[in-house]
């Protein structure tokens, strides 16, 4: 039931995307963007999600954010957080985990444990509630709460909360 997942990111094609390959995907014809918050972790694509981003709120495209939080990924797992939270006030759906959503504001860097090599799993010590408030402070409509088994969670910014039972999948 425990296993470690390696990741081989070095030179990933999804890091390289630039401004100019946003620039060509004319982002003004899409109805919906979705970025990925592994995206923030390295330049150029840092670079090329934030004017992605940008170029999508000038043109009235909707911005989702997967706040896909890999702790390897990152020289400082503080600044996942930092990122994710630049990019929250012009997105109007984030989408996460609850360890995903207490890594986008977490500040103590022992806050992330790692146990058993499960680094594509970390733990993440601190208070959900709080961590969703300020997310959804940060400027995102909707958050929704990725909870395995037992389903979703949806919080409103205007303060409404929606379950959505989980069902199982035969696999």
């Amino acid at each position: 039931d425990r296993f470690p997942l390696v990741y081989y990111r070095d030179n990933a094609a999804d890091s390289q995307v630039t401004i100019d390959h946003v620039i060509a995907s004319d982002i003004s014809k899409c109805r919906i963007l979705q970025i990925s918050a592994t995206a923030l972790n390295i330049e150029p694509s840092r670079s090329a999600v934030f004017f992605a981003v940008e170029q999508a709120v000038a043109n009235d495209v909707e911005v989702i954010v997967d706040l896909d939080f890999r702790a390897d990924q990152w020289k400082d797992v503080r600044s996942f957080g930092l990122m994710v939270r630049a990019i929250l006030p012009k997105v109007k759906i984030a989408i996460g985990t609850e360890e995903e959503i207490m890594a986008a504001t977490l500040q103590n860097a022992d806050q992330v444990k790692i146990k058993h090599q499960q680094i594509s799993a970390p733990e993440i010590v601190g208070d959900i509630d709080k961590s969703i408030q300020k997310i959804i402070q940060s400027g995102p409509e909707i958050l929704i709460v990725k909870r395995g088994s037992k389903g979703a969670s949806i919080f409103y910014k205007d303060g409404r909360k929606q379950d959505v039972q989980g069902f199982p999948v035969e696999i």
